[in-house]
């Protein structure tokens, strides 16, 4: 479960601070999957880096338990002089789990047993996207955080890599940022919407998409 206890985030702007959330109160529940609405340039990329603790709020506190991904379908993660599977070998370290079956796994889904030894900076953008989403999945974490691109790409490895999220559904919480309410509407359990520095929770993701829209 993660939880954010009068959570702010903001920077100073041209025409003053300018606030991504203001004293926000939420609660994102384990083995479910979670939508949060929003529409462009409202914070959303900034909200899916708070709630991985890629980045600290600056006000408030954000509580969290068990292992927590970065954002799916990036790829800065990845050491670029490195090959996949040293890649993949790293991050098993980092995350104490057998590097092994993190290879193994990392292959299986993204299909890259070809370039497990080619490093990431001779690899197409695409197949670098695709090992980084392989990889994510394949460490098991307890909560995995993305954007509407985890939808996007090439067809083919989408439809593969989505069944793999729903397998993992309920035995993982996932948290989905996006601005298109239907992925809220097909993927999640509950969702919030993101306006105005303020998350505003609904249990029902289609109550979700019908508050967004009328924003």
């Amino acid at each position: 479960m993660i939880t954010f206890e009068r959570v702010s985030h903001g920077w100073p702007g041209h025409g003053g601070q300018v606030d991504i959330l203001r004293d926000v109160d939420a609660v994102f529940d384990s083995g479910r999957t979670i939508g949060i609405l929003g529409g462009r340039g409202v914070g959303k990329s900034t909200l899916i880096r708070l709630i991985s603790r890629a980045i600290p709020p600056t006000g408030g506190r954000i509580r969290s338990a068990g292992r927590i991904s970065w954002p799916m379908a990036s790829i800065h993660p990845l050491l670029s002089q490195l090959s996949l599977r040293s890649n993949a070998r790293f991050a098993a370290q980092l995350n104490r789990t057998d590097s092994a079956g993190v290879i193994g796994r990392m292959a299986e889904i993204g299909e890259l047993r070809p370039y497990l030894d080619v490093a990431v900076n001779r690899l197409p953008r695409e197949l670098q996207v695709r090992a980084a989403y392989a990889l994510c999945l394949a460490l098991g974490f307890d909560t995995y955080v993305a954007d509407e691109r985890l939808f996007m790409g090439d067809p083919e490895f989408q439809t593969r890599s989505q069944r793999y999220v729903e397998d993992m559904r309920g035995r993982h919480t996932f948290i989905i940022a996006t601005r298109y309410p239907a992925i809220v509407r097909r993927y999640c359990d509950l969702a919030y919407v993101l306006s105005a520095a303020t998350l505003t929770r609904y249990e029902d993701p289609n109550e979700a998409a019908q508050a967004f829209q009328g924003t």
